[in-house]
């Protein structure tokens, strides 16, 4: 079973990378965005998860449109605390993943998300988390 990923990014140049990293994991099926205008008519697929950067969330995404509460990571590009906090709390988020995380932490979050979804504080990855190898909270 695959889990589907919806790539939302608002900088196609990103998201071509994220695909990249993404394709490298057999269990990841990636549902490609040509342009962000077109994530509204691919969440009517209800994909697994969601990787999006605060643009895309804000301008293209409705939690009411995911399979599951708290399938949307959001790939932190230094948007801010308050505005990941209104994310978490207004978007659905169900983890945040730091702009300075390795491909393989996105990995791990894409299925630990997957697999888990949101607590009701949300799951937000420290860069702490990443040195002793141990799985995100």
């Amino acid at each position: 079973m695959h889990i589907r990923v919806l790539l939302a990014f608002s900088n196609m140049l990103f998201s071509t990378g994220i695909e990249k990293i993404l394709e490298s994991d057999p269990s990841i099926k990636i549902v490609r965005i040509l342009r962000p205008k077109e994530v509204l008519n691919s969440l009517r697929d209800k994909p697994d998860i969601i990787l999006a950067d605060l643009i895309s969330l804000y301008n293209y995404i409705d939690k009411s449109c995911l399979a599951s509460p708290g399938k949307l990571i959001l790939l932190d590009t230094e948007c801010g605390k308050v505005n990941i906090a209104a994310a978490i709390a207004n978007k659905g988020v169900g983890m945040v993943l730091p702009q300075h995380s390795m491909p393989e932490d996105l990995l791990r979050a894409i299925k630990r998300v997957a697999n888990e979804g949101r607590t009701d504080k949300g799951f937000h990855l420290q860069n702490t988390d990443l040195a002793d190898g141990q799985d995100p909270v």
